[in-house]
């Protein structure tokens, strides 16, 4: 769990010196709503490279109680999302998508043994459907921004 939070304080850290998050006008904007498991998550305003980070602060328009936010929709954004584990052992995903006006989407993630995994998906329908309408993907790390991750 040591490790676990040296890492989360980095990234609170780091988010610390990123420009306030701006809800987007509700004529276009998703709503995004982060499962219990996710512990903690950060955003990217650019999801095509995961640079302009935004931070949150108390009026911040991250809903706690429902653990919903909005976002903007038709354009793509990035999310990464951390899940602490049993022990020392952390998982984080980046993923980017383009959320579509007027949708509800869920950020689900889970740590099993020593892989994790992570999905968007809208409520009653078919994931690989949502998948393919937002235009999911897996990201990778780079020193201050991500590309796309080749499987």
């Amino acid at each position: 769990m040591k490790v676990a939070s040296i890492v989360i304080g980095s990234v609170l850290c780091l988010a610390g010196c990123a420009p306030v998050y701006q809800a987007p006008p509700v004529e276009s904007r998703a709503l995004l709503r982060l499962s219990p498991a996710i512990h903690i998550f950060q955003y990217f305003d650019n999801g095509e490279d995961c640079t302009e980070p935004r931070r949150f602060t108390g009026s911040n328009p991250y809903n706690r109680e429902n653990r919903t936010l909005p976002i903007p929709s038709g354009r793509r954004i990035g999310l990464k999302l951390f899940v602490v584990g049993s022990g020392p052992s952390l998982c984080d995903i980046i993923l980017s998508f383009i959320p579509q006006t007027g949708r509800l989407y869920d950020a689900q993630m889970e740590l099993r043994g020593d892989r994790c995994y992570a999905s968007i998906v809208e409520p009653n329908r078919d994931p690989a459907d949502t998948a393919i309408e937002i235009s999911i993907k897996q990201m990778k790390q780079g020193f201050g921004s991500c590309s796309y991750q080749n499987k």
